[in-house]
């Protein structure tokens, strides 16, 4: 599961890797993070028949029909989201990928009462992508949410493996393409 990520490619990284198109006012919005956490916006990438867009919602996945008051996953897991309730709409209309440049996985360490935080990245750095799901606006004054799909650890893909997936819809549980990663504490 992804509890935190990095984020630090710049806009025309994500223009010219992935082929967006901008929402209105989405470019000043792009910073370098390196400790991305949920109920923070983020960009997301996003399928339409115009193309792929760049498009700004909180990670924290909140369906219309979801009371405001209930939890709002930051995760899908893989194994069960096509049989999910919460995420049934988006398995079918709500597909996406979250530009990241790596990712935190904890470690017990023996002896230790907390745990290690290990940074995960592609083995030459780079640009990746989660597989997420996303929900357009839940209200006329809230942003679109995502989550991210994963399997113990999130399923990625890399840019180049992305050239092949254009409407992401691929199932879930077989990306597109896998790269080799690398992980330092």
């Amino acid at each position: 599961m992804c509890g935190r990520y990095t984020s630090t490619a710049a806009f025309d990284e994500l223009a010219l890797r992935f082929g967006i198109t901008v929402e209105s006012g989405t470019n000043g919005e792009l910073t370098a993070r390196y400790n991305v956490a949920p109920s923070q916006t983020v960009p997301i990438i996003t399928a339409s028949d115009n193309g792929r867009r760049l498009v700004m919602a909180k990670w924290g996945f909140r369906p219309a029909w979801v009371t405001s008051g209930a939890l709002a996953p930051i995760n899908a897991r893989a194994e069960t989201a096509a049989t999910s309730r919460l995420f049934a709409t988006a398995i079918r209309d709500g597909r996406c990928i979250v530009p990241a440049t790596g990712f935190y996985e904890w470690k017990l360490v023996p002896g230790q009462k907390r745990k290690q935080p290990f940074h995960v990245r592609l083995k030459g750095g780079g640009l990746f992508a989660f597989a997420g799901l996303w929900t357009p606006l839940v209200a006329a004054d809230a942003p679109p949410t995502c989550a991210i799909s994963s399997r113990r650890t999130p399923m990625t893909y890399s840019p180049r493996s992305m050239t092949g997936c254009p409407s992401f819809s691929t199932r879930m549980t077989r990306p597109c393409g896998s790269t080799p990663a690398v992980s330092r504490p």
